[in-house]
Formats: structure tokens, sequence, C-alpha cells
């Protein structure tokens, strides 16, 4: 949602760098797979769902201080998609409800958007997420991406220029259509939040030695 802004500072090489970013995930994930599935042949004894796999990964390949090293990325990394996810969110919830509730800034419902997701949070793992549905990125998945990224960034680019809101949701009229697309996006951040924010649960959870049976407990 922010990629139209940042295609208005970077210019033409934007869409390039869009390009480069998105061939660099999908290569970049296609190799975490085949280290993964070497790591699975060479150490049976990692052929059950495993909590922090990089970290594993990395433990494996170069010791401690790796693991140690990939764990802190991976815990800031989604830690900071976690919290704008829930930025975004909160943004879109004050668009939707700006005429009922015109008082009432996105800080405010970023708070009120936090302490209702603690409860879904009590999931154990993404595998008790019914409500959540996630692609499987098969075969062109990375395509797909790469085809739904590369017109956002240059329609904001092209359409609004310099002028184009950090959140290009909040750059469009108020149609209904865009309305409708809101709320779906609203719904995709929220439900994204607890797919993203799981790792680093989990990860927190193996440090402090949490049991895995109740998830109130891991709470």
């Amino acid at each position: 949602m922010g990629k139209s802004r940042f295609e208005s500072r970077s210019g033409w090489i934007g869409l390039v760098l869009v390009v480069v970013f998105c061939i660099n995930a999908g290569y970049g994930g296609t190799r975490l797979g085949a280290c993964w599935a070497i790591l699975e042949e060479r150490y049976p004894e990692h052929r059950v769902p495993v909590r922090n796999p990089y970290a594993t990964i990395a433990y494996k390949a170069y010791g401690k201080r790796a693991r140690m090293l990939v764990s802190g990325c991976i815990q800031f990394t989604l830690f900071g998609a976690g919290t704008v996810y829930l930025l975004l969110a909160s943004q879109i919830l004050q668009e939707l409800l700006e005429d009922l509730l015109p008082n009432i800034g996105f800080c405010v419902w970023f708070f009120v958007i936090s302490v209702l997701l603690c409860f879904p949070m009590w999931f154990g793992s993404p595998k008790d997420f019914w409500f959540c549905v996630e692609l499987d990125c098969r075969g062109r998945g990375d395509r797909v991406i790469l085809a739904l990224y590369l017109p956002v960034c240059a329609g904001g680019y092209f359409v609004y220029g310099e002028d184009v809101d950090p959140n290009i949701v909040l750059s469009l009229s108020r149609t209904t259509l865009v309305l409708l697309a809101n709320m779906m996006m609203g719904i995709h951040l929220v439900l994204a939040f607890l797919i993203v924010i799981n790792p680093v649960c989990q990860e927190l959870e193996e440090i402090f030695q949490v049991p895995h049976c109740n998830a109130y407990v891991q709470y």
C-alpha cells in the first residue's frame, strides 16, 4: 500500500527495483526450501514440525552464533512488519468510520485493534488459524505477486505523482468500490498480522520454554 509512495520517490528505477525484489524473494524462498530438504535428509530428527526452521538451518550450518543472529533478524523483521500491518489497518478503519466517529484518530483504533487481536493470538500456530486463508505459492505464485504489485506501483506513480499519500488508499476517492476494497484490505491486514506475529511468539516460547499444549499459558 505504500509502494506507490516508494515509486514516486524513486522514479523509473523504482519499477526495476520492484521486479528485482520480487525475483529475489522468489529465489530466496526456493533456496530456503532446498536447505530445509537437505537438513531433513541429513538430520532425521527434524522431520517433524519445527517452530524455528530458519534458526535451525543457521545452527546446523554455522553454529550457535549464526542461530542467534538469524533469530534476531527474523524477530526484528516480523515484529516491524506486524506493527506496519496494524498501522495500515487502523488508518483504513479510521477512513471507513470517519463519518460516524470523526473525532477518533487512527492511534485510538490502533489500540482497539491490538486489544481485540490478543484473543486470536491464543491459537497455537498457523495450522490452528482455520479462519485464515493463505495462498499456496506453487508454480508461478511469484509471478502472480509481481503482476499484482507492479501495476499498483506504476499506477499510483503515473496518476498521483509526488502527491500520492504514503498509504495509497487514502489518495483514492470515497466511492463504493473503494470502500469495499478498503474493507477487504483491512480484513486482510488483520489476519496477515496473526500469521506474521506468530513466529515471533513461537520463538519467544522456545526461549522461555513455554509448554505448547495450552494456548492460555502460551499467551
